[in-house]
């Protein structure tokens, strides 16, 4: 699917010169997930898309980095535009600019496109105005603009309750850097429970006023382009959620809260919290980025030696807690037919078992083991 796209997007309307390669390989990126989506909706493509953004976001909250669109001059700048930040952060623009204007504006301001370029060239003004007459927003163009000329992450505060709050816009950075100021047109979209509202933000911030109950999600459906940080009563109610929460507003928030520890706000135990909580959600993305995020502290030298026993002992508690719903048989074929999210999630499960140093899951893989090497060449799946 993504390089059928390139029928369309860099054939039928190529880009003027490489500094618009994100039209051709950003569009490709986000066709690529759609359509697997839409073909194989168990397969959770959608999440796999916007994780691949919240990745580019590492490299792109670093003071030294490139925007999406940027001049190119010689042969080696093309090979280097090959990377997270045209594919990861331009597609998660895509999907971001997609979500806020709706689906079918999108659609109609991309087939605009289209019909004004075919076998000729465009660049990313021509795609931007575009998209502005599908909205009927001139300030769409402003706002796609300002994130593709810019290198950077916006980073979204909340203040406020009850309904009523004030969204702020900064670049974020981590814990001893000072970032330049940037000014995004940030689409924020915002969720409390089934109530769902957009908003443009230009301004450094504004008002915000959203109905509903239950916990503030600040990137609703976590297609938004941004950090966020709230505060810590708004942490905790959405870390209690995290077990139940959709996938890819895990994923979103995985990531923000994350970003806060690194930049200082939040706290380890916030990390840890949310790590048991997505550990017992039935996604398989978000199950495995549960171990990962304890992975990135051990990783960082949060535990001394005599931490690490405790850190095993955790990980391999809220493993067991999965064990118990998923099971675990090492022979071949023995989860044939199962939803991919289970035998996913179980595979992340074994590994970090046995990170634990669990005594029944080795076991069980040492015998499988031994039998695979006597000829029984069923005994031990090759995910193990």
């Amino acid at each position: 699917a993504h390089e059928l796209s390139h029928q369309w997007f860099g054939d039928l309307v190529t880009p003027a010169w490489w500094d618009d390669l994100w039209l051709n390989e950003s569009f490709a990126n986000y066709m690529g997930y759609t359509i697997a989506g839409q073909w194989k909706p168990e397969l959770k493509a959608a999440e796999g898309a916007l994780a691949e953004g919240f990745e580019a976001m590492s490299t792109d909250s670093l003071l030294a980095g490139r925007p999406i669109h940027q001049p190119i001059a010689t042969n080696s700048q093309i090979d280097a535009a090959f990377d997270s930040i045209t594919y990861g952060k331009g597609g998660h623009v895509v999907a971001m600019t997609a979500g806020y204007m709706g689906e079918e504006k999108f659609k109609q301001g991309v087939r605009g496109y289209m019909a004004a370029h075919k076998y000729g060239n465009a660049t990313s003004k021509d795609f931007f105005a575009a998209m502005a007459k599908a909205a009927g927003d001139p300030r769409i163009t402003a706002a796609m603009q300002s994130f593709t000329d810019q290198q950077g992450v916006p980073l979204i505060t909340v203040t406020g309750a009850n309904g009523k709050y004030v969204i702020a816009q900064s670049r974020y950075a981590p814990l001893g850097v000072t970032a330049p100021n940037t000014r995004w047109g940030v689409p924020v979209c915002m969720r409390r429970g089934d109530a769902r509202k957009c908003q443009l933000l230009t301004a450094k911030s504004a008002a915000f006023a959203i109905q509903g109950t239950g916990a503030l999600m600040p990137n609703a459906g976590g297609t938004g382009y941004y950090r966020f940080d709230v505060p810590k009563a708004e942490w905790d109610r959405l870390i209690a959620g995290a077990d139940r929460m959709d996938a890819s507003e895990t994923l979103a928030l995985a990531d923000s809260l994350s970003a806060s520890f690194r930049s200082g706000h939040a706290s380890a135990a916030q990390v840890l919290a949310l790590s048991e909580k997505m550990a017992a959600n039935p996604s398989s993305n978000s199950s495995s980025l549960a171990f990962a995020m304890l992975g990135s502290l051990r990783r960082a030298g949060f535990f001394d030696d005599a931490g690490l026993n405790g850190y095993r002992r955790w990980t391999g508690t809220i493993a067991s807690k999965q064990y118990a719903t998923l099971g675990f048989d090492p022979r071949q074929g023995a989860y044939t037919g199962a939803e991919p999210e289970a035998v996913q999630s179980r595979e992340t499960m074994v590994s970090n078992l046995v990170f634990a140093r669990d005594a029944p899951v080795k076991d069980k893989l040492a015998a499988a083991a031994a039998a695979y090497l006597a000829g029984d060449t069923k005994a031990l799946d090759p995910a193990y």
